[in-house]
């Protein structure tokens, strides 16, 4: 993107988007941020304008191996030095809650891209533009790793880019994320089934019914008790085992 640093926060295209974007000087100060960033961040303009970014957005010190703040710069860096884009696939940033007293901070995974923000011949500053995830599983984690390790730290792509190869960058490291997620909640619902299969073997012969009413006899549990039905067969087969202990 060619604008002025000055202009930007009147360009209608910056206004308009619907992806959270902020502009930073070369000091990686921020000098605009558009409505959707805004929305996202929670934030007013004179709570981010002509702050440093790390100030604004600190390391969480509850995590001090996380490397969200460090990859952040470290991209931001490099994209004012070479002029390139720079896809940082999934990265960890804690924020603070603001919602809260007490400097706690949430924790949170985004998709960050870093572009230069191009003023002639010589770049002027960075645009960050930044997308939440959900939190993905350690699986999901060590595959984006392995993506990492294998693009050399994410996409890299010369100004003019290729939107839609970004995009379709994006939306594949975003898959990954997702399927983690999808494999664990398989998994859990298969265990879930099994738990719940135990569970009406149990029901069955404690009562000499069949297994649609030993089925019902836990739905009963759980409206009782307002606890899931997979949690209400769980608690049973862990009692059942325990006695037979």
């Amino acid at each position: 993107m060619t604008i002025e640093l000055e202009t930007v926060r009147k360009d209608e295209a910056f206004l308009t988007s619907p992806d959270a974007l902020c502009v930073l000087d070369e000091d990686l100060v921020v000098r605009a941020v558009n409505p959707a960033y805004l929305t996202l961040s929670g934030m007013v303009e004179d709570e981010l304008l002509s702050f440093g970014l790390f100030d604004v957005f600190p390391a969480n010190p509850e995590e001090p191996e996380s490397d969200g703040h460090v990859e952040l710069r470290a991209s931001a860096e490099r994209v004012l030095r070479e002029g390139r884009l720079h896809h940082m696939l999934v990265q960890r940033y804690d924020i603070p809650d603001r919602a809260r007293e007490g400097g706690r901070f949430l924790t949170r995974y985004w998709l960050p891209m870093n572009r230069p923000l191009l003023h002639g011949s010589g770049v002027r500053g960075v645009i960050n533009r930044v997308r939440p995830v959900e939190p993905p599983t350690p699986e999901a984690l060590s595959a984006i790793q392995a993506v990492r390790e294998a693009t050399g730290g994410g996409l890299f792509l010369d100004e003019p880019a290729d939107e839609a190869r970004i995009e379709a960058f994006g939306r594949a490291v975003e898959r990954i994320a997702n399927l983690g997620r999808e494999v664990s909640q398989l998994r859990e619902a298969l265990t879930s089934r099994a738990t719940i299969e135990q569970a009406k073997g149990l029901v069955m012969a404690d009562r000499g019914c069949t297994p649609d009413e030993a089925f019902k006899v836990l739905v009963k549990l759980s409206n009782d008790t307002n606890v899931r039905v997979a949690e209400v067969a769980r608690a049973l087969v862990y009692k059942a085992q325990n006695l037979m202990v």
